[in-house]
């Protein structure tokens, strides 16, 4: 009876710290997730702004004097554009911050090469005088590239699954609109018979294709997850259809193609392989009709060759055993008039040129993963096949940064990767038990 009342004296003694301890443990978790929520929203919209802000200030000039229909992009808000590009990269570097904070041991090896090349060439950077610390990271050619696909660790936190589940197929519902705004606004302008290379309505369109992935992957399971990416993939295709990019309207028609061949069915797969030919071709029939003049442009396009010049320009001034530890950020080749080119549509060499073969491996790790790997979500293998297509120069003016988009999709990548752990658990336990 003695020791029943001093077990229930030691209880009522304890008690109270438990519940203390409890109810410290419930603020932190509530703050924190204030936390990830102001900072994934600053990053969503300051991103957003930013083609958004280049379009209030835009005006157009022709490109060439020897071409009257194809026109270059100018903006008076530059300034306050870079400025929302910037609070827009701080915010998602500091989520990723607190994802590797608290990652799972078995991310160790990329996250230290990723961390190791970030450091190792912004320092060589600023010590070359290529510009300040700002600049390095978060400049034209940014040294955060080497982190970049370390933003699939944003997934491990429940909450970031939850928003970006919830968000991005309103977020690419929303850039293909305002996509087609801008270009629409450009061709009332300049004509619609009229083309242009980069401009605010082509960074509304790669913000817009990486959501629309992200989206494939994220409601592949869902009920209407098939008429979401149906919905969303003609209007990315009337979009490119107006911009007069043949690569990237092969994108979505691909995506909504795969989407229905991977219905249960062959029923199923017949008849809406029959609806997305039908809803596409109508679309982009009635768009022909409404505006002649964007078909003749996007015709003119098809049999243009741009990408095997870039390759030739590109090796007669770079030696290729540069590209194994780069040349650095401030490193170029004549292209056209311009003396110094930063850039590259294949974003493999684009990595290689500046930052050599330490920047692609990270990148390649998560890919060859999502590729390779035993998740169940098959679609998430055939958005990261797109998406390696897209970036070894299938696709033009889609940049590897930190942006909404680039973040976005590697965070639902992210999604898929981490169903591959239980599955290899449970098939080492179901082998122990045949054992």
């Amino acid at each position: 009876m003695n020791g029943q009342i001093f077990s229930l004296n030691r209880f009522a003694q304890t008690s109270p710290i438990r519940k203390t301890e409890l109810h410290y443990q419930l603020n932190q978790y509530n703050q924190n997730r204030r936390i990830t929520d102001l900072l994934l929203a600053i990053a969503v919209i300051s991103g957003l702004m930013v083609p958004f802000l280049r379009d209030l200030g835009s005006s157009y000039s022709l490109a060439t004097d020897w071409e009257v229909n194809r026109f270059a992009f100018s903006t008076s808000n530059g300034r306050f554009a870079s400025l929302f590009d910037l609070i827009q990269q701080i915010s998602f570097s500091i989520l990723l911050l607190r994802a590797i904070s608290k990652s799972r041991k078995a991310n160790w090896l990329v996250i230290s090469c990723s961390v190791f090349g970030l450091i190792i060439y912004s320092l060589m950077a600023v010590a070359n005088n290529a510009g300040d610390l700002t600049s390095v990271l978060f400049g034209n050619v940014p040294t955060t590239v080497f982190i970049i696909p370390l933003f699939y660790l944003l997934s491990e936190d429940p909450r970031i699954e939850q928003l970006i589940k919830e968000w991005v197929p309103l977020l690419s519902l929303i850039c293909f609109i305002a996509s087609l705004a801008s270009i629409i606004k450009f061709k009332s302008i300049c004509g619609f018979g009229s083309y242009i290379g980069w401009c605010p309505a082509r960074d509304y369109f790669a913000f817009g294709i990486s959501l629309y992935w992200s989206t494939v992957v994220l409601t592949s399971n869902e009920k209407h997850g098939y008429f979401i990416t149906m919905g969303i993939g003609i209007l990315a295709c009337i979009a490119a259809f107006m911009l007069a990019t043949r690569s990237w309207l092969i994108q979505p028609m691909l995506v909504m193609l795969v989407a229905t061949f991977m219905a249960k069915g062959i029923d199923k797969v017949f008849k809406r392989t029959v609806i997305v030919i039908f809803a596409a071709g109508t679309a982009l029939l009635a768009l022909s009709f409404i505006y002649p003049e964007v078909l003749d442009s996007f015709l003119n396009r098809i049999g243009e060759d741009t990408r095997s010049n870039q390759y030739e320009i590109f090796y007669s001034q770079v030696e290729p055993a540069s590209l194994i530890f780069g040349n650095g950020i401030s490193a170029g080749y004549r292209y056209g008039t311009n003396s110094n080119y930063l850039f590259f549509d294949n974003q493999i060499i684009y990595l290689m040129f500046h930052f050599g073969v330490l920047a692609v491996v990270p990148l390649l790790y998560v890919l060859l993963r999502c590729l390779f790997g035993s998740s169940k979500n098959s679609q998430c293998k055939f958005v990261a096949l797109f998406y390696l297509m897209a970036i070894l120069g299938l696709s033009t003016y889609y940049s590897y940064i930190i942006n909404v988009g680039v973040v976005l999709l590697f965070s639902s990548f992210g999604f898929a990767l981490n169903n591959i752990e239980p599955e290899r658990s449970n098939r080492m336990r179901n082998a122990d038990g045949e054992k």
